[in-house]
């Protein structure tokens, strides 16, 4: 099937403590970890599930297109390894997020993806008007592996789609802090490393936007280009992103063999 774990409407106050959860050798699946996704509305929504040192990851070989699908109110996965979430053709995370309100809080993990390794947004929401909102990353170590990188002499010879380390497309109060974020190239995308673009992504949730957002004490390290921030949706109509806040951190080794090397760009 598309997941080894999904919620019913309204699940909710389960623990998954020490668990490896991973697809059927040699079967794709969309998520390993499905929270919520169809609930039309906040209140049908499963809430209070919680992911705590647990092992999920893809198949080594065909890859699966996502760890964790946080689609919940008072969601969390902490203490957690994510790895191995990898595709052709299309975009693969390890967290992301799309219909849930929130809270939740992302803690002390690590987390392998080739598309984005964490986020939101990126599919309209089906709950009118809703922004993921009340998010916490805290120190996580977000990284693609060399193995997936065409030209490095660990490169095990699968193009998967790589873009980028982090990305926000439709997100509210978002404290992204003391997080390690490494190894980021040009493929699929132009090598940023971490994305703050608004995007009503399938073009049916105007009210899409990035606001109230704190990215402070990360390093940032061996990635082509930094941070790229879009205040408006450039393909369908959105919301301004406003109030994004870039401080104390460290960036290191951008550009050079990596990519294009450019530290900040703000569009729109």
């Amino acid at each position: 099937g598309d997941f080894v774990v999904a919620t019913d409407p309204g699940a909710h106050h389960y623990r998954f403590v020490g668990i490896e959860l991973a697809p059927k050798a040699g079967s794709f699946v969309t998520s390993v970890i499905q929270f919520g996704d169809r609930e039309a509305s906040a209140d049908a929504v499963p809430h209070h599930l919680i992911v705590d040192r647990c092992y999920v990851h893809g198949d080594p070989k065909i890859g699966s297109r996502r760890g964790i699908a946080l689609n919940a109110r008072d969601a969390a996965v902490v203490d957690s390894y994510v790895s191995d979430f990898k595709e052709v053709g299309a975009d693969s995370q390890a967290i992301s997020g799309w219909n849930g309100p929130g809270p939740l809080k992302i803690a002390n993990n690590y987390l392998e993806a080739a598309g984005e390794n964490i986020m939101f947004g990126g599919a309209d929401p089906k709950i009118q008007d809703l922004v993921p909102s009340d998010i916490e990353i805290v120190r996580n170590h977000l990284t693609k592996p060399l193995r997936w990188r065409k030209g490095d002499s660990a490169f095990e010879g699968v193009e998967w789609t790589v873009k980028n380390l982090f990305e926000l497309k439709n997100a509210r109060r978002v404290a992204i802090n003391g997080n390690l974020l490494e190894y980021n190239w040009p493929q699929a995308q132009n090598g940023f490393a971490i994305l703050f673009t608004v995007r009503n992504q399938d073009g049916a949730a105007p009210w899409s936007t990035i606001e109230d957002v704190s990215f402070a004490n990360n390093l940032v390290r061996h990635v082509a280009a930094g941070i790229n921030m879009l205040g408006r949706d450039d393909n369908n109509q959105s919301q301004q992103a406003k109030r994004i806040a870039i401080r104390n951190n460290l960036f290191l080794d951008v550009g050079g063999s990596w990519g294009n090397g450019r530290l900040f760009q703000l569009l729109d």
